[in-house]
């Protein structure tokens, strides 16, 4: 039986939740992984290859946008969708 998409059934896992909650403020993918590893007081990290396949879902979902890049470093933002 294949995997469902949690966030097309509606379901965040821990690593969407904390990308999401990451990104109320715009950021870059590394300071994503710190500020995750910060506000959990390094209970909880994110590898990148993880982080990015779960970025590229919040983006499909519209959960996260794409508003910036500067020096190469890709920045996201929360949309109001994804805050909900």
């Amino acid at each position: 039986m294949p995997r469902s998409d949690s966030l097309k059934v509606g379901e965040l896992t821990d690593t969407s939740y904390y990308i999401l909650l990451s990104l109320v403020d715009a950021n870059h993918g590394y300071m994503i992984m710190k500020t995750i590893e910060k506000m959990t007081n390094n209970q909880f990290s994110i590898g990148s290859a993880s982080m990015y396949t779960t970025i590229k879902k919040l983006l499909d979902a519209e959960l996260i946008i794409l508003c910036d890049e500067v020096n190469k470093k890709k920045i996201y933002l929360a949309t109001e969708k994804g805050i909900e």
